[in-house]
């Protein structure tokens, strides 16, 4: 598909079919509780899009663990930049500007220069855990699970599963 459809669809696969959800209720109505934030993990996605070095041939790669998810593409920083400049207030220089344009008009980008503090905005008020950026043959984004929650989630069913078998 195109690019917009490759970012839904990669959204939508991670969230249904490889992270795990602490399910619980709110009355009868079920509620999933991922361990990363979906509007931070969009924006991460959106940013490899438009950063990516697409005269390579290598994809985008996510990795999904036990206790963290990893996005990583071949696109690199500016002249002189480090991890640092981009958690600072900067100018937007997207790697494919073209591309960043579009997405821009399709409203999939707000405003310029912003996703990486965005990313970590979003991390931080879902789960209170800001997610690591590192630079190694291309652009790593990390976002940890907080394990404590996942935890609980396994508490509550071994209580409710307790409960349940009693009866």
């Amino acid at each position: 598909g195109n690019l917009f459809e490759q970012v839904d669809k990669c959204i939508d696969l991670i969230f249904t079919k490889y992270l795990k959800a602490i399910i619980s209720y709110d009355g009868i109505q079920r509620v999933e509780s991922f361990p990363v934030s979906e509007l931070a993990f969009r924006e991460a996605i959106i940013n490899a899009v438009v950063h990516k070095d697409y005269s390579e041939l290598t994809p985008i790669q996510i990795s999904v663990y036990d206790d963290k998810l990893l996005i990583w593409n071949t696109g690199e920083l500016p002249d002189k930049w480090t991890i640092e400049t981009l958690k600072q207030k900067h100018p937007s220089k997207p790697y494919n500007p073209a591309i960043a344009n579009v997405f821009f008009l399709a409203g999939f980008i707000e405003s310029w220069g912003r996703g990486i503090d965005k990313i970590t905005q979003e991390s931080e008020k879902f789960n209170h855990i800001t997610p690591n950026f590192r630079i190694d043959n291309g652009l790593w984004v990390e976002f940890n699970f907080n394990m404590d929650a996942n935890r609980l989630g396994e508490k509550f069913g071994e209580k409710f599963g307790e409960k349940f078998g009693e009866k």
